[in-house]
């Protein structure tokens, strides 16, 4: 008896088996997959190919040890089946690597040749490099030119970048040089733009960005003033902006201004623009306020003067309803002290400040004189209807009999007044009465005179 191992197995984990020379090797393993391992390394050693059959691979292998390493023939052949799809994928692969190096060999050749560039027909790469070994590991020609086309395919795109990096740096170069020249304005003209940079030392050192193509200076510069007009108009538009914030803030100012003025009391509901302008016309609020867009401190004068108008309006008509339920007239004459004493007995009055009520007191004051000098005037014109019946020395006491039952008379309720007045009327009575006495006597001297040359002038014929 001879110890052996399993060939092919050299530190797995096999077995070691007794060989017989009369008696088949029995091969043990204590997993189906070192079962498996086995039979495929033994495959291998056998020189099975992935084009081979199940009966070619049986018969080159039955004899060897390893072929019972699985127990069934269906097994086996499984094993097989897997162990040729592994071998064809394996040899895939090997082929695609040495396709990839042949190709790459090839364009490494092309990179390295100084004669060949993007303008290269295939014909003159056949002149130049048909003797090299890369050239020729490629066998066939019409695969040999499409890895040319798409060599000189990937060589024109990297040009066609650098180019456009160049053209994207001379653009970049151009604008900052633009921008760094400030007598070229938004209203500078393309052909005074020319002239400029062209005589700067920044363009005549740089061989590059005299080289860019004319109409990328152009867009250049129309972008350039395109951001100058923008800029211009956001400066112009900040500008406008604080503007009209100072011009708020000047308002809201000359609004403070008159309320202060308001509370002082300096403004009432009756104040008039030229009792008000020789207060302000030399404080800094009104002086902000001169010349700018919007209302001006007249308009903002009279906003507050009809605000207090508005708010005099629902002041008086507190105090009426109080003067109409405590039925006080303003016909007795009495001081504002008094008429604030007699209203504020009335809770109703507290709503009303001071200032205005001295206003409405004013108002009944002006209204109750007119309505006065209205019953004067009437009882005027109740004399002068009386007229014909009064002489030059009729008297009050004689005359008031016949006026008493009058509605004039009686809507004077000064007896004072009434002799007051009948006193004036009859002063310009007696004058009127004189005058044209005065008148008639003088055209009686004037007729004597004539009569007594007529009778003169008789005797002398």
């Amino acid at each position: 008896n001879v110890s052996t191992r399993p060939l092919g197995l050299a530190g797995s984990h096999m077995p070691i088996v007794s060989i017989q020379q009369s008696e088949p090797v029995k091969v043990e393993f204590d997993t189906k997959e070192e079962a498996e391992a086995a039979f495929r390394e033994m495959l291998k050693k056998s020189g099975v190919k992935s084009d081979w059959s199940w009966e070619q691979t049986m018969r080159a292998t039955i004899s060897n040890p390893m072929y019972r390493a699985l127990k069934t023939l269906n097994e086996r052949k499984q094993a097989f089946e897997r162990y040729v799809d592994d071998l064809i994928k394996k040899e895939e692969e090997e082929k695609k690597a040495k396709v990839v190096k042949i190709r790459q060999d090839f364009i490494s050749l092309l990179n390295s040749h100084p004669d060949i560039n993007s303008s290269t027909r295939y014909r003159k790469v056949c002149d130049l490099l048909g003797e090299e070994p890369a050239f020729l590991a490629i066998e066939d020609d019409r695969t040999r030119e499409e890895i040319f086309s798409e060599y000189v395919y990937d060589l024109r795109k990297q040009e066609k970048e650098i180019q456009r990096a160049v053209r994207k740096e001379n653009k970049e170069k151009f604008s900052q040089l633009l921008k760094s020249l400030p007598s070229i304005t938004e209203a500078t003209r393309w052909v005074e733009a020319q002239t400029i940079y062209m005589n700067t030392s920044e363009y005549q050192q740089d061989k590059s960005l005299q080289e860019m193509d004319m109409l990328d200076f152009l867009a250049v510069y129309e972008e350039h003033i395109r951001n100058l007009e923008r800029e211009s108009a956001e400066k112009k538009k900040r500008e406008v902006e604080l503007q009209v914030r100072q011009q708020r803030k000047n308002r809201e100012a000359y609004r403070a201004f008159m309320e202060e003025l308001r509370q002082k009391n300096v403004i009432t509901a009756k104040s008039k623009w030229k009792e008000i302008y020789p207060l302000i016309n030399t404080d800094e609020r009104y002086q902000y306020m001169l010349g700018q867009p919007g209302s001006n401190p007249l308009e903002l004068f009279w906003d507050v003067v009809e605000e207090l108008d508005e708010i005099l309006y629902s002041h008086r008509k507190i105090v009426n309803e109080i003067m109409k339920s405590k039925d006080i007239s303003m016909s007795s004459v009495f001081t504002f002290e008094e008429f604030q004493e007699i209203l504020g007995s009335d809770e109703r009055i507290s709503s009303v400040n001071e200032g205005n009520l001295r206003i409405i007191f004013e108002q009944l004051q002006r209204k109750q004189e007119r309505r006065q000098r209205r019953k004067l005037d009437a009882f005027k014109s109740i004399l002068k209807h009386f007229e014909s019946m009064i002489a030059p020395e009729t008297t009050w006491e004689q005359v008031r009999p016949v006026m008493e039952k009058t509605e004039e008379f009686q809507a004077v309720g000064s007896e004072e007044q009434r002799i007051e007045i009948f006193t004036k009327f009859m002063e310009r009575v007696r004058v009127r009465v004189y005058k044209i006495e005065e008148e008639e006597g003088t055209i009686k001297d004037e007729d004597f005179e004539e009569e007594r040359h007529v009778s003169s002038d008789r005797k002398k014929k």
